[in-house]
């Protein structure tokens, strides 16, 4: 219906990325259809998608700007990302790259949220999100739009 996997939990999301519902991250899924509904009917600004075990196992890699390219090929040894799914609001260096951790893995992913931030510039970062997180994957992104 939306190109969106059937197996992500979507949450309705204010203009501000901010998810407009109190219990978002505790509640069960919601309808992919319902979600959709509420955006076209303008209840939501935005639609992003509840990382985790909720989704399967969905990882979120933000990353603000050049020096968050630099930090992740830092820790990661020098390696560049992986290439996968990935979602810009159009600002240059800006997306999220999702990836889908292995079930066998999720016990070792003990924080919801890890950010870096870099030694350039205190407005870029690199962020690592999961559990009790969320992105936004379809609609109206308050610096451009989703693409």
């Amino acid at each position: 219906m939306n190109g969106l996997p059937d197996h992500w939990a979507l949450t309705p999301c204010l203009f501000t990325k901010s998810p407009y519902r109190n219990a978002w991250n505790t509640e069960c899924p919601l309808y992919q259809g319902d979600v959709f509904r509420w955006y076209e009917e303008g209840r939501a600004a935005c639609i992003g998608v509840r990382l985790g075990e909720i989704s399967g196992g969905l990882l979120a890699v933000d990353f603000d700007g050049v020096t968050a390219f630099e930090k992740y090929k830092e820790l990661s040894g020098g390696e560049p990302p992986v290439p996968t799914v990935t979602i810009t609001s159009g600002l240059y260096a800006h997306c999220q790259m999702f990836y889908k951790v292995p079930s066998e893995f999720w016990s070792v992913m003990t924080k919801g949220r890890r950010a870096f931030q870099t030694q350039k510039d205190p407005l870029e970062h690199l962020e690592f999100r999961w559990n009790n997180h969320q992105s936004i994957v379809y609609g109206k992104h308050p610096s451009g739009s989703i693409s």
